[in-house]
């Protein structure tokens, strides 16, 4: 199942986006999840991501995000969200 679709069933948020993180060389170093709304700990929503997605698609960092970044088309900005998670911060407990 994909990332987004377990993170949607998980939460109930409505906006999800994933994006991962890359190191220079192109590497993915992690994936960073955000979503409109979060009802647990990030720690609670990785566990339930657990039951469904293989260790490695695990987000490290959950976030919300209020106001997503949309795109023309009303989307999500998945570009600007990289920008994003690239400066957001350390990792979440």
């Amino acid at each position: 199942m994909e990332v987004e679709a377990v993170l949607r069933r998980v939460t109930g948020a409505a906006l999800v986006g994933v994006v991962p993180v890359r190191m220079p060389d192109g590497r993915c170093h992690e994936i960073v999840a955000y979503c409109d709304r979060l009802p647990g700990s990030p720690d609670r929503i990785r566990d339930l991501c657990r039951e469904m997605l293989p260790e490695y698609m695990i987000p490290s960092r959950i976030r919300v995000l209020r106001d997503f970044p949309l795109n023309y088309s009303r989307k999500v900005d998945y570009r600007a969200l990289c920008l994003r998670a690239s400066g957001d911060g350390p990792l979440s407990p």
